[in-house]
């Protein structure tokens, strides 16, 4: 059978499972095989590493659609709390251009932040001088940056750091989920290769049982 993997795994899985089926169900196969020791227990071994690897793929799969889940919550919260801070610091600004003190304070100057966490430490200074500050709230309340509208935005930058580290932990799990699971099918990969060559040996003279079990022969 087909060992390189070039298969999708998924095809390979099946193609492993079809060849220990039809070997399994051939009583010329296993006695042929048994010559040369291959028992019950190296076939039990092969269904084992067989549902080994399915089942690290599944868990893989698994943890792949966590992470897309989580990381596609994470972009929508993120570019909807990045369009508010924008509207709001241009906004501010524009209005306080002759209150350059009040910009300073609010940590607007340069250019809007690109980076996730230059992003969290702007916001903070922005949201949370304008909730700790009476003064500088009055100011900004006319440009319709009242106090609910300030504690909405901190809210939503408190989930945004939550799904952020969501999605790192994912993240992670995701890779350990990948190693598990590759790790899984060398280890049948391995098995494999050795039950093909006891198979060439044990029906060396019977090419039409190697192709039933996935193993094709050049005439």
């Amino acid at each position: 059978m087909n060992t390189n993997l070039r298969l999708p795994e998924l095809q390979y899985f099946e193609k492993v499972r079809v060849s220990l089926t039809n070997a399994n169900n051939n009583p010329e196969i296993k006695a042929a095989f048994s010559q040369l020791n291959f028992t019950e227990q190296q076939f039990a071994e092969g269904n084992s590493l067989l549902n080994k690897a399915i089942e690290e793929y599944e868990t893989n799969r698994n943890e792949r659609i966590e992470t897309k889940l989580v990381r596609g919550e994470y972009n929508a919260l993120y570019t909807e709390f990045r369009n508010q801070f924008r509207e709001h610091r241009d906004k501010v600004r524009i209005f306080f251009t002759k209150n350059p003190e009040v910009i300073l304070l609010l940590g607007v100057i340069g250019k809007l932040p690109t980076k996730h966490v230059d992003l969290f430490e702007k916001t903070k200074q922005f949201y949370f001088t304008i909730r700790e500050k009476p003064d500088v709230q009055d100011k900004v309340s006319m440009l319709r940056i009242t106090p609910d509208v300030v504690d909405n935005c901190i809210g939503m930058r408190d989930n945004l750091m939550k799904l952020r580290s969501d999605y790192e932990r994912e993240t992670g799990e995701d890779q350990a989920a990948i190693k598990v699971k590759d790790q899984a099918i060398s280890d049948l990969k391995e098995w494999v290769e050795d039950f093909d060559n006891i198979a060439r040996v044990a029906l060396y003279h019977e090419p039409q049982l190697l192709e039933s079990i996935g193993i094709f022969v050049r005439s």
